[in-house]
Order: structure tokens, then C-alpha cells, then sequence
């Protein structure tokens, strides 16, 4: 089965009228960007224009076109770094400083007389595609980029909500912080230890109580820590499957001493009970020669060598028994000392529930004294109007794009 896309002359004139008058204007807004200088803005500023108006796409995002009477049809589509992207049915089209919506109520015009052939065996049908029946998103965002006093500055992913201490975090912290610099509030450390506390508690409560995997509600998070109840989530159950098979290591190797204990009692039983044949066998022999003895039929040294036998066999008895009573105070210790453990365990996960409490007690108090520095960072972002250079705050929204810079007072200072 294959598709063909086929596009009408007239509509081809219609796209490239289109994409010249978008062109020229898009030229008048660059020569005019080029003549504004950089100036500080604040977040609110900008945020306030951007949503008003909606995210003007850029190079680097790539869109996706989706057609609804053919789901198994999608096209992703790049924006070049012309601020072209290039449609299979339409051509070069301008995308770059026009939003989502404005590309969509487009789409009738630029699709118009587009047909949709599909080749079933033999047969060849074709549809008009109508506007109605296409969906125009965004498949992913321009990233953004993290510098300055951040652990790995470079190139982050965009997902959209994302915040400046989202942006951070993805860095893996402050670079200060993380260094540990002087007379800094460790904000990120205190985090991470919160997160640490949070999920070895979620981790020993599973252990205490029998839990095969933890959930959110098993959490003990207090509000506004910033950390992400399903990341703690993997984190704590990937925890929990490493304690449980280092358990079951160590419960494998109790029951193997278990075992082999009790296979020791098994074989002693089953020795005393072959050696108390013998003996009877043996006491019965003896007896046997002593009558003979009486009537003199057979030699002394017959009869005596009977009953040294018979000795023998008395005493491989009482050893195999003592050895089976032996096996058998082994394996009830070995049980023992197996509820022992598990009872220990038990006390000391407990004991240090009891602690991480305390623990996430006083990690609440810094970190609520650390979230309440008023931390600010730069960011410039590429607009319609040029490259403006904005303060935010780190739980402002971030834009795709956007270049966040931290100094290294950020925090603490």
C-alpha cells in the first residue's frame, strides 16, 4: 500500500505568494530588530507579550502534520535555519516569527487541491484533502541553553512549563553550591538530601511492612520541596529492588546452611536406623554361636570375634545417634539465628525510620530558609524585536530558545 501526495498548479502560486509576503515581512522585522539594542526587561514584561500573542516558532523546532482520516500519516517537518520549513505537498514555507495558530489557519490555503492517492492492490483512489481533516502541532521545541555558574552548562531539552530552577536542575545544580563555596545556603544540596531522606523512609517502610513496589502515596513529602513525587518514586523502587535481592542473597545463603542441616539429620536417622539392624543382627548372631558354644560345635575364637562385632556395631550406632541429636540442635539453632536476624532487621529499619523523621524535620526548616533568598537569573531571548535580555525570577516560565545565565551570587550572597 503506498501514499502519493499531489499538489494543484494554482495552489503552488497561491503557497509561493504566501511565502513571499510572509518573506518580506519577516525582512522588515529583522532590519528593524537589528537597529534595537539589547535592553533589561522584566520576566513579567515579556511573558505578558509572548502569551498574548502565542510562541513564535523559530529554527530549530520541528512541527508534525496529521491527518485525521489517516492516522498511520505523520510528517514531521524541521524548521530550517533560514526560518524555512519545508512541506512535502507545499514547499518552502516561512515559519520562523509566526505562531502555531497563525500556520494553522493557513492550512486550508496551502493545502488547497492537494490529493491523497492510495494504491490498494490494483486500485488506485484518491481524496481531496480538506483542512478540517489536518492537525498542525509542534512536535518539539528549540532547546535552551544553561550558562554560567551551573555544574554542566551546555544545551537543555525544552518541555513546556518549564521554569528557570527546572532549567537548573537539569545542569545538575549550581556549580558553586555543588563546589561547596563558602557562606553559600546550600539550597540544591538540602534538596537532594530531602529527596534522599524522602525515599530511603518510602524504602524501609516498603521493607517493614512487606511491600512489593511504592507508589506516590507512599511518600512522605512535605509540600513545597520542588522534588518530583515520580522521580522519587523510581528512584525509591530501583532502591527497594536492590535491598530486597541483597535480603534474599543473604536469606538464600541462611537456608542453604538450613538445609544442609537438615539433610545432615536425615542421613544420621537413616544411618542409626541401618546400624540398629546390624546390631540386631549382630546380638542375634552371638546368640546363635553361644548355644552352639554349649554344645561345643563351634571354636571360642568364632563366638569372641561375634561379639567384637557385635561391639563394633553398638558403638557406629551410638556415634550415628549422637551425630543425628547433633544435626539436630544445628538446624533448630540455624532456625533460631534465622528469626534473629529477621527481627533485627526489622529493628533497625525502624530505628532508622525513626531517625530520617528527624532528619526530614530539620532539612525542612534550611530548606525553607533557603527558599526564601530571592534568587534572579538572565535570560536572552530571541524575539520579533531582537534579542532582549531579561531578569526572571526561578520559578519564572522559560521560553524555548531562551539562554539562562546564573551568576555565582545566585545564591547565598
Amino acid at each position: 500500500m503506498t501514499h502519493v501526495l499531489t499538489v494543484s498548479p494554482i495552489r503552488r502560486a497561491t503557497c509561493r505568494a504566501l511565502s513571499l509576503t510572509a518573506s518580506s515581512l519577516a525582512a522588515g522585522v529583522m532590519t528593524a530588530a537589528l537597529t534595537l539594542p539589547l535592553r533589561p526587561l522584566m520576566a513579567q514584561d515579556m511573558m505578558t507579550v509572548e502569551v498574548s500573542r502565542g510562541y513564535a516558532l523559530g529554527a530549530g523546532d520541528v512541527l508534525r502534520l496529521e491527518f485525521l482520516n489517516r492516522p498511520d500519516i505523520q510528517l514531521n517537518i524541521p524548521v530550517e535555519l533560514n526560518g524555512y520549513a519545508n512541506f512535502p505537498f507545499a514547499g518552502s514555507v516561512l515559519v520562523a516569527g509566526r505562531t502555531i495558530e497563525e500556520l494553522r489557519a493557513e492550512l486550508p490555503v496551502l493545502l488547497d487541491g492537494v490529493v491523497l492517492r492510495e494504491e490498494i492492490g490494483d486500485d488506485l483512489r484518491s481524496n481531496n484533502v480538506s483542512g478540517s481533516e489536518l492537525i498542525l502541532s509542534v512536535f518539539s521545541y528549540r532547546p535552551i541553553v544553561v550558562a554560567g555558574d551551573v555544574a554542566v552548562p551546555g544545551e537543555v531539552e525544552f518541555t513546556v512549563g518549564m521554569t528557570a530552577r527546572t532549567a537548573v536542575f537539569k545542569a545538575q545544580g549550581i556549580g558553586s553550591v555543588r563546589n561547596g563555596a563558602s557562606g553559600s545556603v546550600n539550597l540544591f544540596r538540602t534538596r537532594a538530601e530531602v529527596g534522599r531522606v524522602v525515599t530511603r523512609h518510602a524504602v524501609l517502610s516498603a521493607l517493614i511492612d512487606g511491600a512489593e513496589t511504592i507508589g506516590e502515596e507512599d511518600l512522605v513529602l512535605p509540600p513545597n520541596t520542588g522534588l518530583t513525587p515520580a522521580n522519587l518514586v523510581d528512584r525509591a523502587n530501583s532502591d527497594l529492588a536492590l535491598e530486597r535481592a541483597k535480603i534474599n542473597q543473604e536469606k538464600s545463603r541462611e537456608q542453604m546452611r538450613i538445609d544442609s542441616a537438615a539433610q545432615r539429620i536425615s542421613s544420621s536417622k537413616a544411618r542409626v536406623e541401618s546400624l540398629t539392624d546390624a546390631e540386631a543382627e549382630e546380638r542375634e548372631n552371638v546368640g546363635r554361636l553361644d548355644a552352639l558354644m554349649e554344645r561345643r560345635l563351634v571354636a571360642t575364637d568364632m563366638l569372641n570375634e561375634a561379639r567384637r562385632n557385635a561391639l563394633q556395631t553398638s558403638e557406629f550406632r551410638h556415634k550415628a545417634s549422637d551425630e543425628a541429636v547433633n544435626a539436630q540442635l544445628e538446624w533448630e539453632e540455624l532456625l533460631v539465628t534465622s528469626r534473629i536476624e529477621d527481627i533485627n532487621r526489622q529493628q533497625t529499619w525502624r530505628t532508622e525510620v525513626a531517625a530520617l523523621d528527624g532528619e526530614l524535620d530539620v532539612l525542612m526548616v534550611a530548606l525553607a530558609a533557603a527558599w526564601g533568598q530571592d534568587a534572579t537569573a538572565t535570560v536572552y531571548r530571541q524575539t520579533l524585536a531582537g534579542v532582549m535580555r531579561l531578569t526572571v525570577g526561578m520559578d519564572d516560565m522559560l521560553m524555548p530558545g531562551d539562554i539562562v545565565e546564573l551568576d555565582q551570587t545566585w545564591v547565598g550572597q
